[in-house]
């Protein structure tokens, strides 16, 4: 069995299969906001990528983590058992880190005309 990604510990992994090789997973923090019922409908793939994805768009893990905590998180899932990373994958963590930079109004000002 392979070994787990290090963002699986924000997410309850549940016996059900998507495919072949991965379950699927729920956020913690959807379930503690919406309830297990409402946070089941809104699963997805245990996968690094779609992990990544979803903590960076969810207000819920928003309320108890800084844009800041959220860019450290996945910066470490990344880096872990990455020894030379894809381009791919370079690519898809510089979006990371420009999203969440964008998201954070103390970080990057912006001028609205």
């Amino acid at each position: 069995m392979r070994e787990k990604h290090k963002l699986s510990g924000y997410f309850l992994i549940l016996e059900e299969k998507s495919n072949k090789y991965n379950n699927y997973v729920v956020c913690q923090d959807c379930i503690r906001v919406l309830g297990r019922e409402e946070a089941m409908k809104q699963k997805f793939t245990n996968t690094k990528r779609a992990c990544t994805k979803h903590l960076e768009n969810c207000p819920h893990w928003a309320e108890r983590h800084t844009p800041e905590q959220t860019l450290e998180i996945i910066q470490k899932a990344m880096a872990y058992g990455s020894k030379n990373p894809y381009k791919r994958q370079r690519i898809v963590e510089s979006e990371v880190e420009e999203n969440l930079q964008s998201k954070s109004p103390s970080l990057t000002p912006v001028l609205l005309i």
